[in-house]
């Protein structure tokens, strides 16, 4: 649904001609049919995934957790690993774990990351391009539909090429690192973005494929950065007994403010609409994201300056060590 105009959408709907095309039903469906493919790739490689050495280690399969560290660790490093489990399994086993416990002042950091990197995430306005980018090139001055909808998948295969680049990135260079990479691109090709489309009726076809370009760099950078190492971090930062609330927290975060900048976007382009910038497509007008594209854009550039002052390095690092570092403050 996100390939097409709500309003042509519905509109299509509501016509009589709509439903009696027998062809024109069909036609739809296979988007749906589309997301078969994905999620069998995913259960077949789920077939695949080892368990965690820290479960292995609990229900005494030592062997096993043996082998799993062994692919993931230097040799020399492993039993040193299972003798620090070890001590945290059992301490875990001794003492309750609960909500209270997640709100002592030792994990009161790791607690506002995890709910800080995903606002960023999302707040930079993503998931606005991902959801509405035919509606965003249709008011860039494309024409034809058709031409937008192709750039919309355009973005899609960025997306996914500059993902899979972050995974050979993120542990030879570092999370910090690649997040001020990333915001840092965020911020320039967005408030050029946001630049492109004010003045987009003096730039013409030029100023259209710039906003090609930069929303291309927009989704690159993210894609690299931000997009998977909020998951990573929050999945990183929680000592072993409150993980699961950890990243549970983080996890919800993440789409509450998913939902709050994707209901807000057309909002947020009519409140922060600058007049005279309305965009001439013919004998038509339409609005100007320009605003909304700016205020992203400033976000961006807090979230430099937040993870500057709070972004914890944890490359190398184990659960054990990572939780060391937050007991000694």
């Amino acid at each position: 649904l996100t390939l097409c105009s709500y309003e042509k959408f519905n509109g299509l709907l509501m016509s009589d001609t709509f439903w009696a095309d027998e062809n024109k039903l069909d036609c739809w469906r296979w988007m749906f049919w589309a997301g078969v493919v994905p999620a069998l790739v995913l259960l077949v490689g789920m077939c695949f995934v080892p368990e965690t050495p820290r479960w292995l280690l609990s229900k005494g399969r030592l062997k096993e957790c043996r082998k799993v560290l062994q692919k993931i660790e230097p040799e020399n490093t492993v039993n040193d690993l299972i003798g620090q489990m070890e001590v945290e399994i059992e301490k875990d086993r001794n003492s309750a774990v609960g909500w209270r416990y997640l709100m002592q002042p030792w994990l009161r950091t790791p607690l506002m990351i995890a709910v800080c990197i995903m606002f960023f995430q999302q707040f930079v306005g993503i998931n606005t391009v991902i959801y509405y980018s035919p509606k965003i090139f249709l008011m860039a001055g494309f024409e034809s539909t058709l031409s937008a909808i192709w750039a919309s998948v355009g973005i899609g295969i960025v997306n996914v090429v500059f993902t899979v680049i972050s995974l050979y990135l993120v542990d030879r260079i570092g999370r910090r690192k690649l997040y001020f990479i990333g915001l840092s691109g965020i911020a320039f090709s967005v408030l050029c973005l946001s630049a492109c489309f004010i003045y987009a009726n003096q730039l013409g076809e030029i100023g259209r494929w710039l906003m090609v370009i930069f929303m291309f760099g927009y989704v690159a950078f993210f894609a690299i950065s931000i997009g998977p190492l909020g998951w990573l971090v929050i999945s990183e930062i929680f000592p072993q007994k409150v993980r699961g609330l950890g990243t549970s927290i983080g996890s919800l975060a993440v789409w509450i403010f998913n939902c709050i900048v994707s209901f807000t976007f057309f909002k947020i382009i009519d409140f922060f609409s600058i007049p005279g910038t309305e965009i001439v497509v013919g004998q038509t007008t339409s609005e100007n994201p320009a605003g909304a594209f700016f205020l992203y854009g400033f976000i961006a550039v807090l979230g430099l300056v937040w993870g500057y002052l709070f972004l914890p390095e944890t490359k190398g690092l184990s659960l054990e060590e990572i939780e060391q570092k937050w007991r000694k403050n």
